[in-house]
């Protein structure tokens, strides 16, 4: 009842008030920058440097426009807090996006999506995520197992892949990643009714040489997320040389699909089932997918080539800045 009340009186606007007057001194400070940057600090661009770093010495040369990053997808922000959703739109995105020069997508599927949102999108441009090439190895896949590696999440289809397990009886599946709404006694209690507790091991999280192991080792990813903007895991897989098994909803499915690379299957039981036994029981067709998963990745993915494409996108948007200044 409280959230309720709170929508029904002026306390919503007053927050929204607060939170508008915290941008405009934000912004008066920053000189009218709007950087919100989701790539990780320990990756480096083309030049050596660390993203941030290179944000940084554009800004010293005279870059002033605001670039906006970010993940929007409107059927996950239907599923938050309808109070924090309304809060933030009206509050901070409308604003932030009005006031950006322009607006970096991962995926063309994730511009798509932003699409249905009640927000401006000013210059819209996509530039993929980047990975650092693993050396090739020649290590033998465990037979029939299939890979899982993301957060434990509610977004990410995994009540999906353990009914699918039913319909794989030569599958077993290993599900590592950090649980962040505790959502694994629910996800063992579900695989002990199908029946297939026996077949799937929640590894918790992994990282270093063992999430390393895991990629090199496993004989297939699967991903059957019902919204991922980008898919960063797809990736990692792939750069291994490991086919991968996702839904239309990963941003990466387009290139998975195009390259061959892996299958892309709807997030039901039954097509998921499917897609698994036909990735399981064709060894050379799993080799040619990996391998053009690693080729993919080499030509398009890595950090020299997506840091060379955005640091073009910062000087287009700086010179159209600086052009119509003049």
């Amino acid at each position: 009842m409280f959230p309720e009340l709170l929508l029904k009186n002026d306390v919503f606007h007053l927050l929204a008030l607060f939170l508008r007057e915290f941008l405009r001194q934000f912004e008066r400070k920053a000189k009218g920058l709007i950087q919100v940057e989701s790539i990780q600090t320990r990756n480096r661009t083309r030049s050596g440097k660390h993203p941030f770093k290179f944000f940084q010495t554009l800004l010293e040369s005279g870059f002033e426009p605001g670039l906006l990053l970010g993940e929007f997808v409107p059927d996950l922000i239907t599923r938050k807090s309808r109070f924090a959703k309304m809060l933030w739109i009206r509050a901070i995105e409308r604003r932030t996006f009005s006031h950006a020069a322009g607006v970096h997508f991962t995926a063309r599927s994730e511009w798509d999506e932003a699409r249905r949102l009640p927000i401006p999108l000013p210059d819209p441009f996509v530039v993929p995520n980047g990975i650092d090439l693993p050396p090739v190895t020649s290590e033998d896949r465990l037979a029939g197992t299939l890979l899982f590696l993301g957060r434990i999440n509610w977004k990410k289809g995994l009540d999906c892949l353990i009914d699918a397990m039913k319909g794989a009886p030569e599958a077993r599946a290993v599900i590592a990643g950090n649980d962040e709404e505790n959502l694994t006694p629910k996800l063992r209690a579900q695989a002990e009714r199908n029946g297939v507790a026996g077949r799937i091991e929640f590894r918790g999280p992994v990282s270093g040489a063992n999430k390393e192991t895991l990629l090199r080792t496993s004989t297939a990813l699967v991903l059957p997320s019902h919204s991922e903007n980008f898919g960063n895991v797809v990736l990692e897989a792939m750069a291994m040389s490991m086919p991968v098994i996702v839904t239309p909803d990963v941003g990466l499915a387009a290139d998975v699909e195009q390259s061959g690379s892996g299958l892309v299957t709807r997030n039901t039981p039954e097509e998921l089932a499917a897609a698994i036994r036909t990735m399981l029981g064709d060894p050379s067709r799993r080799a040619e997918m990996g391998a053009r998963g690693r080729q993919l990745v080499e030509e398009r993915f890595t950090w020299d080539r997506v840091a060379a494409q955005m640091e073009e996108q910062y000087a287009r948007i700086s010179a159209a800045a600086r052009a119509g200044r003049g």
